[in-house]
């Protein structure tokens, strides 16, 4: 992985009204856009338990909460009645009144900015596109402005063409071709998140201290990896409370680090008992009071890419999302016709780590249809680990991810 000219792209924030109790359409996309926004605190469980129910028994697994969120976000706004009150819970939007875009100030696009920063990025844009056929309510398309796209989806090859334009440039090329024609072909409206990072270690590692080292899957078998290595003070804690190390190690400016959880046994699922363990106040706590100490630290080069497709519509049907994805979906407050739901998913994120830092990305699509049926601490990751990168500011898991070394 090569960081070349970098450039940081962030949305930053203007001057906002006050908050009153409710979040309107145009302040939650603008949250959107900005993943380090202060109430996206509340992906933290959502990530934890996207991550437990959808993570396979075996191989490599990554994924964006943020942007499986996000996208979900996008379908909250259209949505009213029981759809609505599901999503709202396992979003954990409960505490907030959010209008609908038909109820809420019609300045959207107002809110949309960017910030400069030469040290990491972090870009998040989403993308609404409705079939000509649907008539889509006026008011939609003056608060979500630049965000809604009609399209022709009797033409599914240049829809398709669209919509992976768009993810590709949204993803810095990271994601050229998400989904084929026939994903599109019956579809209605599609519902897209692209997420992308880009960032440098604070602290790079020596790439002539990188040598060939064990990692070890499972007690008895271990595989050959490119281990990078290096010493200095990084926060650190070995966890009673998880039964892990922990380590933060964090990318140039601090707003954004990754995080690293490594089992203190090396027996066989362990890394699957230490997800179970994962519980949002926990893992909080437990990262405020690490200290910084000095550590000797090797961590695997790796690279890390999944997808899902019909597992992400049963993940979300396991944490409580079912309507939208069945006939009872109420997606009324885009449109007046009715019997639209998710019939289609497909989510894939990938990582690549090395000696400079971290590249990330990761798409969303959901369809819809009309409905049918060393020094004092080593540190040494050569067995499987679970890794997040986060948003330090807002406390927000953008990219999570379990390495088994398959």
């Amino acid at each position: 992985m090569t960081f070349q000219n970098h450039e940081s792209v962030r949305a930053a924030p203007r001057p906002r009204p006050p908050v009153t109790g409710q979040l309107s359409v145009p302040l939650l996309l603008r949250h959107l856009a900005a993943p380090r926004l202060p109430i996206l605190k509340k992906t933290t469980p959502f990530s934890l338990d996207l991550l437990k129910k959808a993570l396979p028994p075996t191989g490599n697994f990554f994924i964006s909460p943020f942007s499986v969120w996000s996208a979900l976000v996008l379908a909250y706004f259209g949505s009213r009645g029981n759809t609505k009150a599901e999503l709202e819970q396992v979003l954990r939007l409960t505490n907030r009144r959010t209008r609908s875009p038909c109820s809420g100030p019609s300045n959207g696009g107002d809110y949309d900015s960017q910030e400069a920063n030469q040290n990491y990025t972090i870009n998040s844009a989403n993308r609404i596109y409705f079939d000509q056929s649907i008539p889509v309510r006026e008011c939609v398309g003056k608060v979500l402005d630049d965000k809604v796209k009609l399209i022709d989806f009797k033409r599914p090859d240049a829809a398709a063409a669209d919509i992976n334009a768009f993810i590709n440039a949204e993803t810095r090329g990271k994601i050229p071709k998400l989904i084929e024609p026939s994903f599109v072909k019956d579809a209605k409206m599609v519902l897209t998140n692209a997420v992308y990072f880009k960032g440098f270690w604070k602290y790079p590692f020596n790439p002539q201290r990188t040598h060939k080292d064990n990692f070890f899957i499972n007690p008895k078998a271990a595989l050959q990896v490119d281990m990078m290595s290096q010493t200095g003070n990084f926060k650190y804690v070995d966890s009673e409370k998880l039964r892990a190390q922990v380590l933060e190690m964090p990318y140039k400016g601090d707003a954004v680090s990754m995080v690293v959880l490594l089992p203190r046994s090396g027996r066989a699922k362990e890394v699957d008992r230490l997800v179970r363990r994962l519980r949002p106040r926990r893992l909080v706590s437990v990262l405020k009071a690490m200290p910084s100490v000095p550590v000797r630290v090797k961590f695997p080069k790796i690279i890390v890419e999944s997808a899902l497709e019909d597992e992400l519509i049963s993940t979300l049907k396991n944490m409580g999302i079912r309507d939208l994805f069945s006939s009872a979906a109420d997606l009324t407050d885009f449109t007046h016709v009715r019997g639209l739901m998710v019939n289609r998913a497909i989510h894939k994120a990938l990582i690549e780590v090395d000696e400079e830092g971290a590249e990330a990305a990761a798409a969303t699509v959901l369809v819809i249809t009309k409905s049918s049926n060393a020094p004092k601490t080593t540190f040494t990751c050569n067995r499987p680990f679970v890794f997040y990168i986060k948003d330090n500011e807002a406390n927000n898991i953008l990219f999570m991810g379990v390495y088994r070394g398959l």
